[in-house]
């Protein structure tokens, strides 16, 4: 693990399991065998169960400085920008009759940037979304905006909440999407 950000990513998994069943745990992840989804957040068996509950919280075992929303987020937008567009800023996608709804690097709706706009008093349009800054921005600012009552949200709530809008994290469709997304955190080295 020679990223910051994976030695972050697996210390977040480290706090939340056995200590016994680490190294067993690690190694099936490394290989593939074992999926991230059940292993990195308590809220994925309230989800996986439909049970909602508004303000997951993360137990910490240790006492650590913790990263803020937005220096989370700015760590994973590359993985999302790789899941999304395969880095590709001119995207276009989820096509409804014949009109693209999602654009850019990331492949923002037009839902999303109503929301930025609306709420941090923007005035983005959505061809901004293929403006690789303006892109990560609003990005950054609607993951922010919907995780505001969720204390120390994890990397995983937080891509949820990216894929599948505000309550995304209790969706059981975005846990395929978090596993696209793990899997590249973990094979980027």
């Amino acid at each position: 693990m020679s990223c910051q950000f994976e030695k972050v990513f697996y210390n977040e998994l480290k706090d939340k399991i056995n200590e016994s069943k680490l190294d067993t745990i690690k190694k099936g992840i490394a290989t593939g065998l074992i999926g991230l989804s059940s292993l990195m957040h308590p809220i994925d068996k309230q989800a996986k169960s439909n049970k909602v509950d508004d303000k997951p919280q993360i137990s910490q075992t240790k006492k650590k400085k913790m990263e803020t929303v937005e220096q989370k987020v700015e760590k994973l937008i590359p993985f999302l920008k790789k899941i999304e567009s395969n880095n590709n800023p001119n995207a276009k996608g989820d096509y409804l009759n014949g009109k693209p709804r999602s654009l850019g690097i990331l492949q923002i709706r037009k839902g999303v940037i109503d929301d930025v706009n609306q709420h941090y008093n923007t005035n983005y349009k959505h061809k901004d979304a293929f403006d690789i800054k303006k892109a990560e921005d609003i990005c950054k600012k609607y993951i922010s905006l919907y995780t505001k009552n969720i204390k120390d949200p994890s990397y995983e709530i937080l891509a949820r909440i990216w894929n599948g809008g505000p309550k995304g994290y209790t969706r059981n469709i975005t846990n395929e999407y978090w596993d696209k997304v793990s899997n590249e955190i973990l094979n980027k080295k």
